[in-house]
């Protein structure tokens, strides 16, 4: 009689890599080099430097952008490798925090994530004012 165990390996998460000798995850190298000064497997954290933002790009790979665009990002440097959009503020996500999800929208002088509104539209009213004042 023989027993059959089936063993399956997992990827590593993201900004981690398979060391094949001890076949266990360890931090991604390149990232590591620059970007990156801890990684922690057992809560699959990273810990970076300054304002870099670290995640998936459009293509889907994993990215890092040295500079995330001024308020876009949190001052946090440790972030979650299975929820990339915590490292964003105001309800931002994505690539370096640029986009604002579902039905919110950026608003005007500000880098937060509110609600779409057509208040905007007094502006023009403002400016269509000024415009007629100015050449009068």
């Amino acid at each position: 009689d023989y027993i059959t165990i089936s063993i399956v390996i997992l990827p590593c998460p993201a900004g981690f890599v398979m060391n094949n000798s001890s076949l266990s995850c360890k931090c991604d190298p390149s990232l590591f080099i620059k970007y990156v000064y801890i990684c922690n497997i057992d809560d699959q954290t990273l810990s970076k430097s300054g304002s870099a933002w670290i995640g998936y790009n459009s293509q889907g790979n994993l990215s890092v952008i040295n500079l995330c665009p001024f308020d876009y990002c949190t001052s946090t440097s440790t972030i979650n490798v299975l929820n990339f959009d915590s490292q964003c503020n105001y309800s931002r996500q994505g690539v370096a925090c640029g986009q604002c999800p579902g039905n919110l929208s950026m608003t005007f002088g500000s880098s937060q994530c509110k609600p779409c509104s057509n208040e905007y539209l007094l502006l023009v009213i403002v400016f269509a004012f000024m415009g007629i004042t100015l050449i009068a």
